[in-house]
């Protein structure tokens, strides 16, 4: 249809690049992207609702992290961090999933001294996050 009407290669909708052929194509992507759109709105509403929750039960599992490590249960310190590591990002916050994905490798290595410097970074960081919460 457009092919050697002067576009650019990249801009060709007749090339494999998912542009429509179309204008049914055309309207139908438009369609599917509003409704992308519409459903992404209402998940982030969702989600808006939950991330108070959620950095709640957070908190709750960091006030553990001292006599976690006092006693040196390495194995529910490192299901704290593989929560934090699973759910940081899909709540808005990698630096949890970051966080988190440290603290599980190094309770597997039982390796005290960095888990109580990154469960102290954890710690931190809710800190600070308590400062823009209304």
């Amino acid at each position: 249809m457009f092919k050697g009407a002067g576009y650019p290669e990249n801009m060709d909708p007749n090339r494999e690049n998912g542009a429509p052929e179309t204008i049914e194509e055309a309207a139908d992507q438009a369609a599917d992207q509003a409704a992308d759109q519409a459903n992404e709105a209402r998940m982030r509403e969702k989600m808006k609702d939950l991330v108070p929750r959620y950095l709640a039960d957070i908190r709750k599992d960091t006030v553990r992290f001292s006599a976690l490590l006092e006693a040196s249960d390495f194995d529910r310190i490192r299901g704290i961090g593989h929560v934090l590591k699973g759910t940081g990002s899909t709540f808005g916050f990698p630096e949890l999933t970051y966080w988190g994905a440290a603290i599980e490798e190094s309770a597997i290595r039982a390796d005290l001294p960095k888990l109580r410097e990154q469960t102290a970074a954890v710690v931190a960081f809710l800190a600070r996050l308590d400062s823009f919460e209304p």
